[in-house]
């Protein structure tokens, strides 16, 4: 069997919202707005589907998963124009 840090554990699943980009120095980087972590796929979910109705046209919602060391991007949840 082998160990898992306790904190590991509670960092599986990732969600974070964006709004645009910001250029720095000729690279891109997300305007993060907001990033949190869950330990299982039903709570990220949930979190996911409760913000989903809240946003606005250019605001757009990335889901992550962590497979070993590595941030698996599963979705990206974007409001379509209107």
């Amino acid at each position: 069997m082998s160990y898992v840090k306790k904190q590991e554990l509670k960092k599986q699943f990732k969600v974070e919202m964006f709004k645009g980009i910001q250029i720095i120095d000729n690279e891109s980087y997300d305007l993060i707005d907001s990033r949190k972590f869950f330990p299982n796929l039903q709570d990220a979910v949930k979190y996911t589907e409760s913000i989903k109705s809240r946003l606005e046209n250019d605001w757009v919602i990335r889901f992550f998963k962590k497979t070993e060391e590595i941030w698996e991007l599963v979705e990206i949840i974007g409001r379509d124009k209107e």
